[in-house]
């Protein structure tokens, strides 16, 4: 799903995120230095939104958001998901510090749990595309290119770099849709400045 929030001054931002549910609650884990997380213990209020759009979730992963991708007609204290076929109004009702140690090195998170407040359903449910999820896992994969290059391990790159190849061809074995070619486009662009920032950062070092 894709998490909304506003800071102190109302501006929004997104995110995608994995939520799961316990109970009435919906929880998701954040990295800790977020500007969702900021925002969220600012405010306590989000909304996440079902996106069946790929492209969204490449904006909302690679911080390219604009206005047009917001949408409060809803009137809720955060905006939603323009033309999401459903959206969540929450609220936080805890968190929890927890760390994962994994290839990438130490990171922390905050595990947050939800309380639904509304909901907007215009939409219906659909099952995702093997193009559809193929084009997550590129975007996925980029974004731990993103912090390996941020931490100096350019060594894990190429393992990466094989993995966006791997499930980019799947995802333009399976479809044409214009939306997804511009999401995959714009992955190939982002994996474009990675490894130009990771081989800039190498030459420093040497």
């Amino acid at each position: 799903m894709v998490l909304t929030t506003v800071d102190a001054q109302g501006r929004p931002n997104a995110a995608p995120v994995g939520v799961t549910r316990k109970g009435s609650e919906l929880r998701v884990e954040l990295a800790s230095g977020t500007r969702s997380l900021e925002n969220l213990l600012h405010n306590g209020t989000a909304a996440l939104s079902i996106v069946y759009d790929p492209l969204v979730f490449a904006r909302t992963a690679f911080n390219q958001t604009s206005a047009d991708m917001f949408d409060n007609s809803h009137r809720w204290r955060v905006p939603a998901i323009s033309g999401a076929p459903a959206s969540i109004m929450v609220s936080l009702v805890s968190r929890h510090p927890v760390a994962r140690d994994d290839e990438l090195g130490h990171t922390a998170f905050q595990r947050l749990a939800f309380r639904p407040l509304r909901a907007e359903i215009p939409g219906f449910p659909r099952p995702h595309s093997r193009r559809f999820a193929a084009t997550l896992e590129v975007i996925i994969s980029l974004t731990k290119a993103e912090v390996a290059a941020e931490r100096g391990l350019g060594q894990l790159i190429p393992r990466i770099q094989e993995t966006v190849e791997e499930n980019l061809a799947i995802a333009r074995r399976t479809g044409t849709d214009s939306p997804t070619e511009e999401a995959l486009q714009l992955c190939l662009r982002e994996l474009a400045s990675i490894r130009k920032k990771e081989r800039s950062g190498h030459a420093r070092k040497a």
